[in-house]
């Protein structure tokens, strides 16, 4: 399925669900976080196109992604693109922003939360989470915020670690191939994970570097040995 019949396809199920979208999927902002970051939700999932692969294709498992609530219905439409037998999507999540900051202008609400959208991979379903919601409320640490910020977008980092203990085991390797600040490296080493990171730009990947270096990895955890750089994509 060639890229455009593909967003087409996005835009029909958007429109089902009464979802309406103005731009093109480039034109969403990206979100740093777990799993991906990217702008397009047909890329962040799934991707017909022989040359190109969604996370859900390079995963043996779970994939997550940070978003909008209002971008859920693209990622839940994405997840059926070009495999009417199965489909990607599992739910929705939600991570509330602790001590989030209010709307300044006092115009409007402010953002609390954000969404996570929830796929997996065809075949049996398995989490550490038994029964539990898919509701996660953590703030930012005192070393997360002001001039240690590292990213526009970072995750605090009790957040991260929660997300690998309940979709990963120990051993097993996490992709994230929009690491932004490195959180979710940080937080795979500490729960006993490997981890690999992709990220092109040269000013987060220098900071992406020494923060795993500062961590000291957990049980089952094996701290890379090599960096490979791609900025721009060339």
């Amino acid at each position: 399925m060639r890229e455009s019949s593909q967003n087409q396809e996005i835009e029909r199920r958007a429109a089902s669900q009464n979802l309406t979208h103005r731009g093109g999927y480039r034109d969403m902002k990206p979100t740093d976080g777990y799993g991906t970051g990217v702008a397009d939700p047909a890329r962040a999932i799934r991707t017909s196109q022989p040359d190109r692969h969604g996370s859900i294709d390079v995963s043996k498992r779970w994939c997550l992604a940070f978003c909008a609530a209002e971008q859920l219905a693209l990622y839940e439409a994405a997840s059926f693109v070009g495999d009417a037998e199965h489909h990607a999507w599992i739910r929705a999540g939600v991570w509330i922003r602790s001590g989030a900051s209010p709307q300044f202008t006092g115009d409007r609400p402010g953002t609390g939360a954000d969404a996570i959208a929830i796929a997996h991979r065809e075949g049996r379903k398995r989490w550490n989470g038994g029964g539990s919601v898919a509701v996660w409320t953590h703030g930012f640490a005192p070393d997360e915020v002001g001039a240690a910020r590292l990213h526009p977008t970072q995750k605090p980092l009790r957040l991260m670690r929660e997300l690998v203990r309940l979709f990963s085991e120990q051993g097993e390797v996490i992709l994230d191939c929009h690491a932004g600040s490195g959180t979710t490296g940080a937080a795979a080493l500490l729960e006993g994970r490997r981890v690999i990171l992709v990220e092109r730009n040269p000013e987060h990947v220098a900071k992406i570097v020494a923060r795993m270096e500062a961590t000291a990895p957990g049980e089952g955890s094996r701290k890379a040995k090599q960096v490979a750089f791609n900025f721009g994509g060339k």
